[in-house]
C-alpha cells in the first residue's frame, strides 16, 4: 500500500462501499468501451464480472503539523431526497473507523471540503440534542468560496441546499470556516489546486513534501476509468452531476498531465483503493497503476 508522500502519511475511512454496473455510471460504459482497459482496471477497480468497485470515503492527512481529514462523507441521520436518496438517514461506524486509525474528533485539527456536495459535508456536523453541531470541534474547515458563493444562493428544493443546512451553516455559525480560493496555502507542503467544473470551486489538495508529491481530487474523477476516458461524466438515475462539462474536462486533463510528470501519488473519494495511484501513459491517454 502506497500512502507516504514524504513525510507525510494518507490513510482513508470508508463510509460506503458497493459494485455497480458500470453503465450505471456512466452511459458510455459499454462492454465494448471498456474491453481495452480491463486488463489494468481488473481486480481493484472492476470485478471479473465486469462491475466497477465505488466507494465514499474520507482521507486523512499526517502532516509534520496537523491531522487534516479530506471530505466527510454522508454523515449519519441526514435527511437526503433525489439524487442523494442513498446516502440518506445512514447509521454508520464511521467515527469509531476514524478512532481506529487513532483520531478522536477533537484531533482533527483541519477539515478540508474539496467541494460542498453532501456526500462530501455530512460528518461537518453531527445531531447533538435536535441541533446539528461540529463534529470536530477543535478543528478549522476549510470551504471553497466559489461553492460558497453558488450553494448559499441556492432555493429550499434545489440539489445542494439540504446539505448546505445541515452540514455548512452550522459551521459557518460556530465561526469554524475557512473559505478558500485559488492556490491557498493551507500549511506547509499542503496547498490548494483548483480543479473547477463539478462544482464552481471544485479544488484538490496538492502535498508536497521530501521531494514527493500527492494529490487527493476528490470528484474530478469518479472512477480509474475516467484516466483512460477523461470526457466520460457520472450520471446518476439520469442525471449528470457535474454542472460545467468542458470546465470540469479541462481541469480532469490538466491534472491527468500533470500527475503524470510529476509522479504524484492521486487519492480520490470514490476510488476503491488501498493506497495512492499513479498515473502512466496508456496509448493516447493514461491508465492508474497501484
Amino acid at each position: 500500500m502506497d500512502n507516504k508522500v514524504g513525510s507525510f502519511t494518507v490513510e482513508h475511512v470508508r463510509e460506503i462501499e458497493s459494485t455497480m454496473n458500470p453503465i450505471r455510471l456512466f452511459p458510455e460504459a459499454t462492454p465494448e468501451r471498456l474491453a481495452p482497459h480491463r486488463h489494468w482496471l481488473e481486480p481493484h477497480f472492476m470485478t471479473p464480472e465486469g462491475r466497477f468497485h465505488f466507494t465514499v470515503r474520507s482521507y486523512v492527512v499526517r502532516t509534520d503539523q496537523s491531522v487534516i481529514l479530506v471530505d466527510t462523507c454522508f454523515g449519519n441521520h441526514k435527511e437526503r431526497s433525489g439524487a442523494d436518496a442513498g446516502g440518506g438517514m445512514l447509521q454508520t461506524n464511521y467515527l469509531e473507523d476514524l478512532a481506529a486509525l487513532g483520531i478522536a474528533p477533537d484531533a482533527v485539527d483541519i477539515v478540508f471540503c474539496t467541494h460542498l456536495h453532501a456526500d462530501h459535508v455530512g460528518w461537518n456536523t453531527t445531531l447533538v440534542d435536535g441541533r446539528w453541531v461540529p463534529t470536530f470541534p477543535n478543528a478549522r474547515y476549510f470551504f471553497g468560496a466559489d461553492d460558497w458563493s453558488y450553494f448559499s444562493g441556492l432555493g429550499d428544493d434545489e440539489y445542494g441546499a439540504e446539505a448546505l443546512v445541515d452540514s455548512v451553516i452550522p459551521v459557518v455559525e460556530a465561526n469554524q470556516a475557512v473559505f478558500y480560493g485559488p492556490e491557498h496555502e493551507v500549511e506547509t507542503g499542503v496547498v490548494v489546486a483548483p480543479s473547477p467544473g463539478h462544482t464552481p470551486g471544485h479544488s484538490c489538495l496538492r502535498l508536497a513534501s521530501g521531494g514527493e508529491q500527492g494529490l487527493v481530487i476528490g470528484d474530478l474523477m469518479h472512477h480509474p476509468v475516467q484516466c483512460a476516458e477523461p470526457t466520460w461524466e457520472l450520471s446518476v438515475g439520469g442525471q449528470t452531476m457535474t454542472m460545467d462539462l468542458e470546465t470540469c474536462a479541462r481541469s480532469r486533463l490538466a491534472c491527468l498531465e500533470d500527475a503524470s510528470e510529476s509522479n504524484a501519488l492521486l487519492f480520490a473519494a470514490h476510488w476503491d483503493q488501498p493506497g495512492g495511484g499513479h498515473v502512466r501513459p496508456e496509448g493516447d491517454a493514461w491508465r492508474l497503476e497501484l
